[in-house]
């Protein structure tokens, strides 16, 4: 434990051995933290973030500090370095004030603890998000002297609002020697290979200035994400598109769903293969997930899905569709030593 100025108090934990009272009481946290980003939406129920921060993948390996004042956690942050040949040098970095408390010099703080157990060489690259209607994290980060990196835009189509016939056009666009296979819940193994594929077909995305090479995907992750979805209660909806003459995967598209935020289908990503692209796989695929969605999920209000703002094929494809932008989230990064020469200059 190391002492803030009272009442705030920071604690090095574990989040998922957290006991009940303080698992309570970083949940509002983090529900405090969700409606400030998106205030239009519901409050998700308290249960499933606590189930959330029960649940970490295998492949993440991370630190975690919350800030107590008295008995109610007010902030948090967390450090992850990803358990992948690829990219040691990355961290990933996030901070949480709660607005109320903030401006005192906790994130300051948090921020030390993070430099500090986030190792000694100098090329690490600390990366974080944060979202334009929250405007302290962008002022944090530029104080910092950290770098944008990638600008996302976050849209959303309402399912009343799609264009119905547009939809079924392109879902059946059909392209010669090509088909379709549904994916619910787990991968069979025969297909982990063309799942694998599709997956890392995701590092043909933009990237912008980001210092962050290929990420190649496991069986083993494959396994673990379907454990966590399943001990959190939520469900997916995955759909290849294979190449028939070869068996391979020409792209793919997953969408995630938990019935108690029923009101949100969360588009996880969406992808073709390079060599496979110019027959409208994109359209196609996306269009069949859509339908789908119609048919299982008529309770639901809204897709909401991410993209980077440079990746027009994707933003073309989800513009027609009637996506529009709720909101941007920066991906910034500072070096290390960047990190250490901010927290000097204050005496920290």
């Amino acid at each position: 434990m190391t002492v803030l100025a009272a009442p705030y108090t920071i604690h090095s934990c574990d989040v998922t051995r957290l006991d009940a009272a303080d698992t309570a009481s970083l949940a509002r946290l983090q529900q405090a933290l969700q409606h400030e980003r998106i205030p239009e939406e519901p409050l998700t129920p308290l249960d499933l973030i606590e189930r959330r921060l029960s649940n970490r993948p295998e492949v993440m390996d991370a630190q975690d500090w919350i800030v107590k004042a008295d008995d109610d956690v007010v902030a948090t942050a967390q450090l992850t370095r990803w358990k992948s040949e690829t990219n040691p040098h990355w961290r990933d970095a996030w901070i949480g004030v709660h607005p109320d408390h903030r401006r005192r010099g906790i994130a300051n703080s948090l921020l030390k603890r993070v430099v500090e157990a986030s190792g000694d060489d100098d090329e690490i690259v600390l990366a974080s998000n944060t979202n334009d209607r929250v405007s302290a994290g962008g002022q944090f980060a530029r104080k910092l002297g950290a770098k944008e990196g990638l600008n996302n835009r976050t849209s959303e189509a309402r399912l009343a609002e799609i264009d119905r016939a547009l939809v079924k056009e392109w879902a059946h666009i059909d392209p010669a020697d090509y088909r379709l296979v549904w994916i619910d819940e787990a991968v069979p193994d025969e297909l982990m290979r063309n799942v694998i594929v599709a997956y890392d077909t995701m590092n043909t995305a933009p990237r912008g200035d980001l210092q962050f090479g290929d990420w190649h995907t496991t069986a083993e992750e494959v396994r673990d994400w379907e454990r966590i979805r399943r001990s959190n209660g939520g469900v997916s909806r995955l759909l290849l598109a294979i190449h028939a003459s070869t068996g391979e995967t020409a792209g793919f598209t997953q969408v995630v769903r938990h019935p108690m935020t029923p009101w949100v289908v969360q588009q996880q990503g969406t992808a073709v293969v390079p060599a496979h692209r110019g027959h409208g796989i994109g359209k196609w695929i996306k269009a069949a997930m859509i339908e789908r969605i119609f048919r299982e999920w008529p309770d639901s209000q809204f897709i909401r899905t991410g993209n980077a703002y440079s990746n027009a094929p994707m933003v073309s494809i989800n513009d027609r569709l009637g996506f529009t932008v709720t909101f941007s989230v920066m991906v910034w990064q500072v070096p290390l030593a960047g990190a250490r020469r901010y927290l000097e200059a204050r005496g920290l």
